[in-house]
């Protein structure tokens, strides 16, 4: 279907700096309107009570009962969705999440992310908010990196979500999270301009830029991403995974005129913001860092092995895709790479074990039970994480553990996953 057919789309011919700049003074007023109506001038109690209910409430009857009426109006699935979209696109965008998970949360954490944090100012926001500080509960265990973040469990739990084959579904996870993601972002616009925001030199927190370079992220860098371990999507995977995204984008406010409708306007806009703003800070080195240390540590035993030690050399691969302002993204975000012969050769090993294996998922000559064994055990050690991030309760959709072959498995551990290992029920937020 040709986007124009059915809503404003994104003229690659209007992406100039200018024009990326304007977006920069560009938020959510609609949401931003809502959520105001809530705090109120100086109703820092209501403010906190929001933010509370929308962080840690999951399913849509939880979020409704503590909304009020004007917010759980606007949270209905036939407003949120929007008209032009098509679920047999949003399927075999889905379809190709659940055939390829494992490595699109590889390539989130090794290129979506990084290439994020490389737009300074965007970046600024993430780091002033706080919400990237370790969650009490695992600062007193050992061999846990120092930056481990709780930002990123919700990253990986948002795109599991959304890309969930029931995500869109009228109360699916994928409408509930992405309608609260834009809910709290403009929470923290409200939150960061209370704390005296810099608009002149920042824009205005999490705005239409900002939010733009998420999705492209999101979406054709995973593309992207995929074809560099050597997995090639055919044009109708391409064209489902996008609509997913077009969706969510419209879902969580940004506007129609701003959302690629195709890999290749998705691209050029992606290059476009990174040249527009690509900068080297201390916060978006120290944020880079954190995804560095979240990859070995979100990873099961089995496969601690595979990244640790080598996990900068992997974000170092996919971020150096494309120069940008004539340099390697890498180098801006000063990513730390070893330089030992036998760390270059472990790196080389891993990346051909990934091609190997995308090349056997493709192909369908790898043998099933072993494409559960690997997913199962990559899945459990996501679960896993949620005993140390209880507040971000990390579950898994069953469509996805249904094709990884770890329904049985997971559902076992969700069923004691509200106790600890003395048998003793963890609070819940």
């Amino acid at each position: 279907m040709n986007a124009a057919s059915y809503r404003e789309v994104l003229n690659k011919m209007d992406i100039t700096p200018e024009f990326l700049e304007a977006q920069r003074a560009l938020a959510d007023s609609e949401a931003d309107a809502l959520v105001g109506i809530i705090i109120g001038a100086g109703k820092q109690h209501e403010f906190n009570e929001l933010l509370e209910n929308l962080l840690y409430n999951g399913s849509m009857e939880s979020i409704k009962q503590h909304l009020p009426d004007n917010l759980r109006q606007y949270y209905t699935a036939p407003t949120l969705l929007p008209p032009w979209f098509d679920p047999e696109r949003a399927q075999r965008g889905q379809k190709v999440f659940t055939e390829y998970g494992i490595e699109i949360c590889i390539i989130l954490l090794c290129k979506s992310l990084p290439e994020c944090y490389a737009c300074w100012r965007g970046a600024h926001v993430l780091y002033e908010t706080k919400r990237l500080d370790m969650p009490g509960a695992i600062k007193t265990q050992k061999n846990v990196p120092p930056r481990l973040t709780k930002r990123v469990m919700e990253t990986l739990q948002f795109v599991l979500n959304v890309m969930a084959e029931d995500g869109f579904a009228s109360e699916g996870k994928g409408i509930v999270t992405a309608g609260k993601i834009r809910l709290i972002h403009a929470a923290i616009r409200c939150y960061a301009k209370q704390k005296r925001w810099d608009t002149a030199l920042y824009g205005e927190p999490i705005n239409q830029e900002d939010m733009a370079i998420t999705l492209t992220t999101f979406s054709s860098s995973i593309v992207s991403g995929l074809r560099m371990l050597g997995i090639t999507l055919d044009a109708e995977q391409i064209d489902g995974y996008m609509h997913c995204w077009e969706v969510i984008g419209h879902i969580m406010g940004l506007h129609d005129g701003l959302i690629p409708a195709t890999y290749d306007d998705s691209v050029a806009l992606h290059f476009a913001i990174l040249e527009h703003q690509a900068g080297s800070t201390k916060e978006n080195a120290e944020l880079t860092q954190t995804c560095i240390d979240f990859i070995e540590y979100i990873m099961p035993k089995p496969f601690q092995w595979f990244f640790t030690g080598i996990a900068p050399l992997f974000v170092q691969m996919f971020v150096d895709e494309r120069a940008v302002q004539g340099k390697n993204l890498s180098n801006i975000l000063n990513v730390r790479t070893p330089s030992g012969f036998f760390s270059k050769l472990k790196f080389y090993l891993v990346k051909g074990i990934f091609v190997l294996f995308g090349w056997f998922q493709q192909k369908g000559v790898l043998l099933k039970w072993l494409v559960g064994a690997l997913g199962t055990t990559f899945i459990q050690g996501m679960v896993y994480a949620n005993n140390d991030y209880k507040q971000v309760q990390f579950d898994i959709p069953l469509s996805l553990t249904d094709s990884w072959d770890s329904k049985r498995r997971f559902r076992k551990i969700g069923h004691r996953k509200n106790k600890n290992s003395n048998g003793h029920k963890h609070s819940k937020r």
